[in-house]
C-alpha cells in the first residue's frame, strides 16, 4: 500500500500513486479531499470525483501523420456554471518519458494535482506530447501548443473562458510552461499549415507557472557545479542525458549554440512577454536542476519588467522531495494564489 492509500488520497487516476516523502503527502491531504482511486485504466471515460470534480478521460485533440494520436484528459467542476478559467498542466519526465498522470512528491500523482486544481474552480487539461524517442525538440513544444489551441477552440463547449488561460508544469514540463510563455506569436511553433491543428486560434496564455523547470541548457552542470550544497549533481553534459537525446546532439560539445538558444526559454524575451505573468519556484537542494535556472528565468524576465515571482524553497530537492508539511502546503497555496491572481479566481463549484 502506497502512502497515498494511508492517507486515503485514493487517486483519480490511472497511475498508481508513487512512493513519496509523509510531509508532503500531509500536506495534500490537508488541502483537499479529493478522492483518488488507484486503478490502472477506468473501465469509462468519465469519473465522478469527490468536491464536485469530473474527469474526462483520453480525449483526442491532435492526429499527425505517422505518429500516435495525441490525447488529453479533462478535470473540470461539473456543477459550476458560466466561463470558467482553465489550467493546461504540462507533465515532466525530461522529454523522455512520463505522462499526464505520471507520480508527483508533491502529491503523488499529476491527475491529483489536477484534481485539486478543478476542486477549486479550475478546468484543467492535461496532454500528452510527443516523446524525444518519437521526435526532436521543438515537437513537444508544438504538441503543447497544440493543445491549447485546441482548448480555445473548444472553449465554449467546456465552459472555458478562452482570455483566461494559465500553463502550469513541473520538471521539463516547467521548461515547456516557460517556453509557452515567452514564444506567443512564433509562427514556427504554432505550425499555421498543419492541417487539424486549430490553425485559427492562439497558443498565448495570460500566466505561465514553472514548478523548477530548465532555463537555459548551455549552462546546466556550469550551474550545479557552482553550488556545492548540490554535489552530487545530475550530469547533463553527456551524450545520453535528456537534453542531448531531446535535441539529437551532446549538449556543450556537439550541439550548434543556436540549436541550444531555440530550446531556451531565457532566448525568447522580449517585450511581448510582457502580458504574461510568471510564478517560478524551486527547491534550492535540486541535484537534478541547480535552483540557478529559476534565479536566472526570473532575472530575464525582470529585465523587461515582465511581471514574475520566484520561490526558492530551502532545503528542498527535484519535485519537492525531503520537504516539511509547511513547505509543501506553501507551495501548494502560493500556486493556486498566482493562478486565482492572474487567470481570475473562481468562484468553488
Amino acid at each position: 500500500m502506497t502512502i497515498l492509500s494511508k492517507l486515503s488520497l485514493r487517486a483519480v487516476g490511472l497511475a498508481a500513486a508513487a512512493a513519496l516523502t509523509a510531509p508532503f503527502a500531509v500536506a495534500y491531504a490537508q488541502m483537499s479531499t479529493v478522492s483518488v482511486p488507484e486503478i490502472v485504466r477506468p473501465p469509462a471515460p468519465v469519473l465522478q470525483l469527490q468536491n464536485g470534480v469530473e474527469a474526462l478521460l483520453d480525449i483526442p485533440y491532435l492526429v499527425r501523420s505517422g505518429y500516435r494520436p495525441l490525447t488529453l484528459d479533462i478535470y473540470r467542476p461539473k456543477a459550476a456554471t458560466g466561463l470558467r478559467p482553465a489550467v493546461v498542466y504540462t507533465h515532466g519526465g525530461g522529454f523522455q518519458a512520463g505522462s499526464n498522470r505520471m507520480a508527483n512528491g508533491l502529491m503523488g500523482s499529476a491527475d491529483g494535482l489536477m484534481a485539486l486544481l478543478a476542486s477549486h474552480g479550475y478546468v484543467v487539461f492535461g496532454p500528452e506530447y510527443r516523446l524525444a524517442a518519437e521526435a526532436r525538440y521543438p515537437a513537444q513544444l508544438q504538441d503543447v501548443k497544440a493543445a491549447i489551441r485546441w482548448v480555445r477552440a473548444n472553449a465554449a463547449k467546456y465552459n472555458v473562458d478562452p482570455d483566461r488561460i494559465a500553463v502550469f508544469g513541473d520538471s521539463v514540463g516547467g521548461s515547456l510552461a516557460s517556453l509557452i510563455g515567452t514564444t506567443c506569436g512564433y509562427a514556427e511553433f504554432d505550425e499555421p499549415t498543419l492541417k487539424g491543428a486549430n490553425s485559427d486560434q492562439s497558443s498565448c496564455v495570460k500566466a505561465a507557472v514553472s514548478w523548477f523547470g530548465v532555463s537555459d541548457m548551455s549552462q546546466l552542470d556550469t550551474m550545479a557545479a557552482s553550488t556545492p550544497e548540490i554535489s552530487p549533481y545530475l550530469v547533463h553534459f553527456s551524450a545520453d542525458s535528456t537534453q542531448s537525446q531531446t535535441l539529437g546532439c551532446v549538449l556543450h560539445y556537439t550541439c550548434p549554440s543556436e540549436v541550444v538558444q531555440r530550446a531556451n526559454p531565457i532566448h525568447y524575451i522580449d517585450d511581448r512577454t510582457k502580458k504574461v505573468s510568471f510564478l517560478i519556484v524551486h527547491g534550492t537542494s535540486d541535484s537534478a536542476v541547480s535552483w540557478k535556472q529559476s534565479q536566472l528565468l526570473y532575472d530575464e524576465l525582470r529585465k523587461r519588467d515582465v511581471p514574475a515571482k520566484l520561490v526558492l524553497v530551502p532545503g528542498v530537492g527535484h519535485y519537492f522531495d525531503k520537504g516539511t508539511v509547511e513547505q509543501g502546503r506553501d507551495i501548494l497555496n502560493t500556486t493556486i494564489g498566482f493562478l486565482d491572481s492572474t487567470v481570475g479566481a473562481p468562484s468553488k463549484p
